[in-house]
């Protein structure tokens, strides 16, 4: 498990936003799989958060070496059903409806102690010629556990 550490950064935060440094002291193939899984994230999966709307993950140490590569999603909302995410450097804007349907008198469950409520989101890719007809991936976000980190 993870736990999050508040680290002090050199350089001031961006307001508004909350930054997540992983330091990690890897051998090469531990950090060729992180690499790989991070850099493999599915940006699709912003359309399922509620208050996430951005992923900016950088690899390289200038000290090091190595260049700095950065792979950043951005999610966008242009009315209440429309929505685009753009995947930089790339510039790869993908676009999609979103529909959300509040769900009322969840059963009760040991697992979901005082949950009344629930929400389904579903989100169809389209382009401008239509509806995008193929295999899509399918996202499910339940709540895990408690972490510390404060909300």
């Amino acid at each position: 498990m993870i736990s999050p550490v508040l680290v002090r950064r050199l350089d001031p935060p961006i307001p508004g936003w909350t930054v997540i440094v992983l330091e990690l002291e890897l051998s090469d193939d531990e950090f060729n799989l992180v690499r790989d899984v991070l850099s493999n994230i599915n940006p699709e999966m912003l359309l399922f958060t509620r208050r996430l709307k951005e992923i900016q993950i950088t690899f390289g140490d200038e000290q090091d070496g190595d260049p700095p590569v950065t792979n950043r999603y951005v999610l966008q909302s242009h009315a209440s059903h429309f929505h685009t995410i753009n995947k930089s450097p790339h510039s790869n804007l993908k676009k999609y409806f979103v529909w959300k349907q509040k769900v009322d008198g969840m059963p009760a469950h040991e697992k979901r102690e005082n949950i009344k409520t629930s929400e389904i989101i579903l989100a169809f890719p389209y382009n401008d010629s239509g509806p995008i007809i193929e295999s899509q991936k399918l996202f499910a976000f339940l709540p895990l556990h408690k972490t510390s980190l404060p909300v």
